[in-house]
């Protein structure tokens, strides 16, 4: 079974779910949350793939206001 463990990271909050695909194709909400980390957001992340038991499955990890760009690096090359 395939699973997968998505982390949304905002200014005040942090967002979880893990779900993972089964035979049928169906999809499987295994564990969600939301929390008001207090502390350390490393430790609280720490704590989210523990607690899910995340260690060897893939990992995405979104950050509020976070910028992403897109660049075509092999389109200039010459052939």
């Amino acid at each position: 079974m395939q699973s997968s463990l998505g982390i949304f990271v905002g200014e005040r909050v942090i967002k979880y779910a893990k779900i993972s695909k089964e035979k049928n194709n169906n999809f499987k909400l295994d564990a969600h949350g939301v929390i008001f980390p207090e502390g350390d957001i490393t430790d609280e992340i720490n704590k989210i793939i523990i607690e899910t038991a995340s260690t060897r499955v893939p990992i995405s990890i979104n950050v509020e206001n976070e910028q992403y760009s897109h660049f075509d690096v092999f389109g200039l090359l010459d052939e």
